[in-house]
């Protein structure tokens, strides 16, 4: 519910801003920023992984490998670069990135402190490096 506000009340913003551009397309390039912010971290998060634990065991096995990962991460920078470059909407990417940062510094100065492992990736991670610990 509060995303749909919160969302409404961009959608107005931008509306009663001015902007010259279709809402809808202003929206469009905030979503895109996030999306493929997250892509590069996921690509970044593969590689690491296969780097760092290439012997765990995996439901599933990408074709690609990490030479698709860091493909898909170029694209991914790409086309971060190419919405900062388009001066009919990156005003609004500029205030996206904004709020991610701020998200961001939330988490590091407030929120690590405060995770609860729930997860099962998380659980997964905790045994891997306490087994690690045991061996040593």
């Amino acid at each position: 519910m509060s995303g749909s506000a919160m969302g409404y009340v961009v959608a107005l913003v931008i509306y009663k801003a001015g902007t010259g551009s279709p809402v809808g397309a202003v929206l469009l390039n905030m979503a895109v920023f996030g999306a493929v912010i997250s892509y590069g971290l996921q690509m970044a998060s593969f590689i690491l992984l296969r780097v760092r634990r290439p012997n765990i065991n995996r439901p599933y096995r990408s074709p690609w490998g990490v030479p698709g990962a860091v493909l898909t991460g170029i694209i991914a920078l790409a086309t971060l670069v190419t919405l900062f470059l388009n001066p009919a909407y990156n005003k609004a990417v500029y205030g996206v990135a904004i709020w991610h940062a701020l998200g961001l510094l939330y988490f590091i100065f407030i929120g690590r402190h405060r995770l609860v492992a729930q997860a099962p990736e998380e659980e997964f991670a905790l045994l891997i490096d306490a087994s690690k610990e045991l061996k040593c």
